[in-house]
Order: structure tokens, then sequence, then C-alpha cells
């Protein structure tokens, strides 16, 4: 069976996005098993350096995919 791994960035999304995101992986359970993993995003504040942030929100992205995944 197809694997689905979606990997998002964010926390505490808003309820809609829950439910809607829930009721397409019911629809498509009879395809494919989903997952959805969550990565908080790291704090920015005023002063941030963005490059840096994003770099390693990429890095975590990466090291969330799956080991068998392509």
């Amino acid at each position: 069976m197809l694997r689905i791994t979606i990997i998002a960035f964010g926390h505490k999304m808003p309820a809609w996005i829950h439910t809607g995101a829930m009721e397409y992986m019911k629809r498509l359970q009879e395809f494919a098993h989903c997952k959805l993993i969550e990565i908080p995003l790291i704090k920015r504040n005023k002063g941030a350096d963005l490059k840096r942030i994003i770099d390693k929100e990429a890095s975590l992205m990466l090291n969330t995919i799956p080991k068998d995944a392509y």
C-alpha cells in the first residue's frame, strides 16, 4: 500500500485546517496510509537571522523524512 507522509511547519493549527486534513486522509485510507507530522516553527523576533532560521527548519524537515521515502 502507498504510504504518504505530510510534513508541515506550524503549531496549534486552526480547527478547520485540522478537520480538513483529517477528512482528506480518511478519504485516502482506501488507497494509501497517510501520516501527518507537524514541526513547530522556530521562534522569530525582530532581530532574528531569518536565513539561519530557515536553514535550521530545512534541516529539521529533511531529518523528519522517513528513511525509505523518495
